[in-house]
């Protein structure tokens, strides 16, 4: 929320906000039509896409601050605020949406097949979104309404965001990096443990080649001797050995 500029505020046609919506947008509209998509697993990526649109749709009033000349906010103080508000718990819905993207993706490759049926249904999935939003919200909402910051017209940044003369804005400001810094620290932990998941499976799957290989080998060797001395010895070979082809 307040890395906006004035200059941001006077960009052309193919700005963040149209760009932010119209993406957005084709998402939700993408998942709701196509029902190939309709997935347990796209609930996630649609409440992703919502929170994002709904911080889209926030520019404009961003940038009506920004545009201001007198020194304050033009519109009433109390929409600063609840754009500030919608702001920062879009933003803090985004970012552990994608934590639990990043969960769900972990749990379904690492697990066996009745642990991905027993997480993937519409019931967890729906309870893990509303986990996400009173998160949230509960994060961002609660500590200004106790006075530890205040959401308001910021005349420093020319944004809806936090006052400056709230004494205990540094504390609000330290919880805001802390969750996301956790939450960053948590989707990498995720794909890193998926990463190293594939890398074992594939080495696994290596190994048992490179046996079965050498097994089918010595077979085939151990049956190519047995035929010639069979045929040394002036009899028939058997008719019923297993023919191996060896393709290296």
């Amino acid at each position: 929320m307040k890395l906006l500029t004035r200059r941001d505020a006077n960009q052309g046609p193919c700005d963040p906000e149209s760009v932010g919506l119209f993406g957005n947008a084709l998402v939700i509209i993408s998942v709701i039509v196509g029902r190939k998509l309709r997935t347990i697993t796209n609930v996630l990526v649609v409440n992703l896409a919502f929170a994002d649109f709904m911080a889209c749709i926030l520019l404009p009033f961003q940038s009506a601050g920004l545009l201001s000349q007198t020194g304050g906010y033009p519109l009433d103080e109390a929409v600063c605020a609840t754009v500030a508000a919608v702001g920062y718990i879009s933003v803090c819905c985004s970012v552990h949406t994608l934590v639990a993207i990043a969960f769900v993706r972990w749990y379904v490759i690492t697990r066996s097949i009745r642990g991905h049926r027993g997480l993937h249904t519409p019931k967890k999935i729906a309870i893990m979104v509303l986990i996400i939003w009173i998160f949230s919200i509960s994060f961002m909402v609660v500590p200004p309404f106790v006075g530890v910051g205040k959401f308001g017209y910021s005349t420093y940044y020319g944004t809806c965001s936090l006052t400056d003369t709230n004494e205990l804005e540094f504390y609000f400001i330290l919880l805001q990096g802390t969750l996301v810094a956790n939450a960053l620290l948590f989707i990498l932990v995720f794909y890193i443990r998926i990463l190293c998941h594939v890398l074992r499976h594939n080495k696994q799957f290596r190994d048992k080649y490179a046996v079965d290989e050498h097994t089918c080998s010595n077979s085939t060797e151990a049956h190519q001797d047995k035929a010639s001395s069979s045929i040394a010895a002036g009899s028939r070979p058997p008719l019923n050995y297993c023919l191996i082809l060896n393709t290296e």
